[in-house]
Formats: C-alpha cells, sequence, structure tokens
C-alpha cells in the first residue's frame, strides 16, 4: 500500500513546508555550490559525473534522488571530501573546499548502516566526537543532553552499542552528526533504507525536527521516492550522472521536466502515449508529440462519452475507500498501456472509454512543453 500513497504524503508534506523552529540557529549554515563538476573512476572509461552543477541553499534539506549507480552516492562522496573531481569547483559559502580534507569540511555523514564503536556504550558513543575536540566538559554536557532529549536517548545510555537494534544504532548515528560543533552541513546516504515503514517515519520525523531545530544544511541521498518527495525542501532528480530536474516535491510530480521524470516520479508512473490518441493531428499541438497523465488525472466512462477506448485487462487494489476497494484499473488501447486510479468495478474484459481530466504535453525529445496546448 505504500507505494500508492505518494501523492498523499507529497500533499501532506507540502502544507509543512517553511516550518522552522524558533530558536536560533546554532551551528554556520553553509551553502554548497557543484560548479561544473566531473569524475571518472579509475579504470572506468565513462564519466560518472558530468559537468554537475547544483546550489544548495543555507538551512534547507535537498534530497539526490535517482536509480541506483545514477551518480547520487558518488555527488555526496565529492560533497564530503572522500572523493576528489576530475573536473570543476566543489564551494562552501563561495570558499572553494575541492581539495580540502573530510575533517577540514565541518560536516557530518550518516550512512546506511550505522558506524559506532561497538566497545562503547551509547553515552560514549554520542560523547566521542566532542571529546576529540577537547571542548569543555560543560559543553560536552550541553550539546550532549539536548540531542538526547531531542531524539529521545535516554533509555539506552548505559546500552552497548552491539547490543541495539539497526534502529537504535541509526539514532546513535544521528546523534553523533548532530552533536558536533560548528556543523556546516549533514550528509545522510540511504540511512532510512534497511527500515521498516513505521520504523523509517519516525526516524524520518526525529532526523527533521533536528534538522530544523539546527537549521543545518542537509543532503539526502536515496532510491526511494517516498522518502525524497516526503522529507526534503527540493529533489533534485540524478540519472547517469547528470541533474534532470531539481524542484519542489509538488512541482516534481505535477510538472516533470521530461518523460524520464515523469515515469520515474509515481507509483504507477506518468503515462504517455501519442498526442493523436486524444487530439486531433490537424490542431494547434503541431510540437507536441506525447500526451502524458497521472494516473489520477483520468477518468473512465462508457464507451461514446469521448476519450480514448480500451479493453479493461486487469485491476490491483492497494486500499479500501468507502468500503469499497480503490487502486488501479489496467486498460488497454490501440496506443499503448494506460492506467487509471479509482474505486474498483467489475470490468475486466469489457471496453471503455478513458477521459482526461489533466495532462501535459511532451515534444518529440521527450521534454515538457510549457503550455497546456
Amino acid at each position: 500500500m505504500r507505494k500508492y500513497l505518494l501523492k498523499s504524503v507529497i500533499v501532506s508534506r507540502w502544507a509543512f513546508r517553511g516550518l522552522r523552529s524558533s530558536n536560533s540557529a546554532r551551528n554556520k549554515m553553509a551553502k554548497i555550490s557543484f560548479n561544473d563538476i566531473s569524475f571518472t573512476y579509475e579504470g572506468s572509461e565513462a564519466e560518472t559525473i558530468k559537468g554537475f552543477q547544483l546550489a544548495i541553499e543555507d538551512g534547507e534539506i535537498l534530497s539526490l534522488l535517482g536509480k541506483s549507480g545514477s551518480g547520487k552516492t558518488t555527488l555526496l562522496k565529492i560533497m564530503a571530501g572522500l572523493l576528489s573531481p576530475q573536473k570543476g569547483r566543489l564551494c562552501f559559502d563561495n570558499e572553494d573546499v575541492t581539495q580540502l580534507t573530510a575533517k577540514k569540511r565541518d560536516i557530518a555523514q550518516v550512512f546506511q548502516f550505522p558506524v559506532l564503536y561497538d566497545s562503547m556504550n551509547v553515552e560514549d558513543n554520542v560523547k566521542f566526537p566532542l571529546r576529540i575536540k577537547k571542548l569543555p566538559e560543560i559543553e560536552v554536557l550541553k550539546r550532549f543532553e539536548r540531542v538526547c532529549s531531542l531524539l529521545e536517548l535516554d533509555p539506552i545510555l548505559k546500552s552497548k552499542s552491539k547490543d541495539l537494534s539497526l534502529y537504535q544504532r541509526q539514532i546513535v548515528s544521528i546523534a553523533r552528526a548532530f552533536v558536533r560543533p560548528n556543523l556546516k552541513a549533514v550528509f545522510l546516504d540511504e540511512p532510512l533504507t534497511a527500515l521498516s515503514p513505521k520504523l523509517k517515519w519516525q526516524l524520518r520525523k526525529k532526523i527533521k525536527t533536528l534538522q530544523r531545530e539546527d537549521r543545518v544544511t542537509m543532503v539526502f541521498v536515496t532510491h526511494d521516492q517516498t522518502e525524497a518527495l516526503s522529507f526534503a525542501d527540493r529533489v533534485g532528480i540524478i540519472d547517469a550522472g547528470t541533474l534532470v530536474q531539481l524542484d519542489e516535491p509538488k512541482t516534481i510530480y505535477e510538472r516533470p521536466l521530461t518523460t524520464f521524470v515523469g515515469d520515474f516520479i509515481g507509483n504507477p508512473g506518468m503515462n504517455f502515449l501519442p498526442v493523436e490518441a486524444f487530439f486531433s493531428k490537424h490542431d494547434s499541438r503541431k510540437k507536441a508529440s506525447k500526451v502524458g497523465f497521472r494516473a489520477e488525472w483520468a477518468e473512465l466512462a462508457e464507451v461514446g462519452e469521448g476519450g480514448l477506448s480500451g479493453k479493461v485487462v486487469g485491476f490491483e487494489a492497494d486500499r479500501t475507500r468507502d468500503h469499497q476497494p480503490y487502486g488501479t484499473t489496467y486498460i488497454h488501447s490501440n496506443f499503448g498501456q494506460m492506467r487509471v486510479r479509482g474505486a474498483y468495478q467489475r470490468l475486466v474484459g469489457k471496453t471503455v472509454s478513458v477521459r482526461l481530466t489533466s495532462h501535459l504535453f511532451f515534444d518529440s525529445n521527450d521534454t515538457l512543453i510549457n503550455e497546456d496546448g
């Protein structure tokens, strides 16, 4: 059911966009800029990152979203100082940090699988980043107590790290990241992947609470679009080492700039059919090659009531609404397969019409045409 909640997740997250803690920022935030960055792994002929341009704003949560192998983790490693690009400049607040080591960048990282000292208990693990900086004990306690309170760590402070669940280990890892002084940015690489949906939601909430409290710049890498669209202020879609769209989540979903983004975002992805499936070849849409529409932007009607006719070949329910199964109807037409969201009807094997309530046009290069036709 999770995958079909995407649109409602976007709307819920959108309603809360812009909320900030009333507390003043505790860290110096960083604006992070990629300036024509290119990177190739040793032994590879193909560039992993290609002339990458991106500006991440102070204090925002940016999600880098892409399929496995798209280059998003490589970008995170470049930001963190774990990889050096062969071309281009990386800047924090207009300062070139391309050649700076990770230790000199005032950043913290959280990985998919938490990195903790198993011989230490939780309290010592969280305090460790402060102790190695030799901060005064009063400062250590102040920062430690604050992050432990926000993350509700008190019940496990004396537990050994090796005895914790994966969820608990990840919370401790996040505490270690945010407890650091002078933190400019936090980079998270698939930190929720191994958790159950319920625990993912709980941990996302805790991370966002800390980020809003500190207003620290955060970059979140994931292949899970629900995580990206529900968590971030803006989302960057990465494909083959390039940035194909950077927008707020609502815009990414409703106005994808390419058919790739439209298909990648949403479950199911956007429908694409030749423009003549719904519109006359002789009207004003001469530039349009394809019409794109979300499954919820269409409705079923009886044959002869307009739209495109097709045969219903299946239905997949994912929830109930008004005590009826609700989900996706699959329809095959002469122009291709369509998916329409709605309540279950006994239509499998029957011919129906599909009418559009909203749509987008794309040209022969699979690029959005910025007009309604």
